[in-house]
């Protein structure tokens, strides 16, 4: 059976190849003005990349309802009898009604996403005996209808700004407070600290993000499909009964004859698949956008003794 983390990682690259920040798993509790604290990407990484916690939520409503009234929207796409889209279609945009106070959501359309890997691994003992393993594995990941509802990027900055600006919040933009939520509720790891070689302080190993969740992407219809096989086996080479030694005078290395031989080898393939056809009672996020603001790293608290990453002494 496949590891979690590998089926995550694998849901991670495949949507972030639509251009779009992933959440894992897929979630109704995932809102546009979400306030996360994530980890940078970071050339040591010590096994946190990825992972965010959830720190507050902005109320970007207003943004939102100001954006959508401007938009124009379309007619729904007519069928003839048959079921078919007919050629007439509306050309103008549905006449503007009243003011709603209601988000209204836009539909998107995403291509299906389909990757393949392909690992080969051969190991030898002496000249005689070896082992040999290949697997491939497959993944599709199709969305059969997206919907998406978000707010202007640069409101959001702002309403963020002026948030973390009003003392109510503002110790909910520091890092200081981020990293000890993060290190109680997702991973102690975040407290690992390094000294610094020309200072000789101690500093954190990684930073911490904000991001203000602006845009969502959501789907009420899901379809996703893992494969590996593999196969596996060890292999033998046999001297062939009664084969005769090579002349005297075309000697191997160290002065000994060659001698003809045969390879035996035996195989035994394996087979994982799993497979998710769903759809949700309510549209379920599965990627976003977002705003990004970089925390100021703290003082690391001298009280208690640092975490360090994993392998290290």
């Amino acid at each position: 059976m496949p590891r979690s983390e590998d089926i995550a990682q694998a849901w991670n690259e495949a949507i972030e190849r639509l251009g779009i920040q992933p959440v894992y798993p897929p979630t109704e509790d995932f809102y546009v003005g979400d306030l996360w604290a994530v980890v940078e990407s970071s050339e040591k990484d010590v096994g946190l990349l990825r992972k965010s916690v959830w720190l507050g939520r902005l109320d970007l409503r207003p943004h939102i309802l100001e954006t959508a009234a401007s938009r124009p929207v379309f007619t729904e796409t007519k069928f003839d009898g048959n079921g078919a889209v007919t050629l007439a279609q509306e050309r103008f945009e549905e006449p503007p009604g009243p003011a709603q106070d209601r988000i209204g959501v836009r539909l998107i359309a995403f291509p299906g996403i389909t990757m393949r890997r392909t690992e080969r691994a051969e190991t030898a003992l002496g000249s005689l005996f070896g082992a040999s393993r290949v697997s491939e594995t497959q993944e599709e990941i199709t969305v059969p209808v997206a919907e998406t509802y978000g707010a202007p990027s640069g409101k959001a900055a702002g309403a963020l700004v002026a948030w973390c600006a009003d003392a109510a919040n503002a110790i909910l933009c520091t890092d200081a407070y981020a990293r000890r939520v993060f290190a109680y509720a997702v991973d102690p790891r975040v407290l690992a600290t390094e000294k610094d070689e020309a200072t000789l302080e101690e500093h954190y190993i990684v930073k911490l993000n904000l991001q203000l969740v602006t845009r969502v992407y959501m789907t009420r219809a899901l379809a996703t499909r893992r494969v590996v096989e593999g196969e596996r086996g060890p292999g033998v080479a046999l001297p062939v009964p009664g084969a005769a030694a090579a002349p005297p005078d075309a000697p191997a290395a160290g002065g000994a004859g060659t001698v003809q031989t045969a390879s035996l080898r035996y195989n035994a393939g394996d087979r994982t698949d799993l497979h998710l056809e769903k759809t949700f009672q309510r549209p379920l996020v599965f990627g976003y956008r977002a705003v990004t603001f970089p925390l100021e790293p703290s003082t690391p608290v001298q009280s208690r003794e640092p975490v360090k990453p994993e392998g290290s002494r």
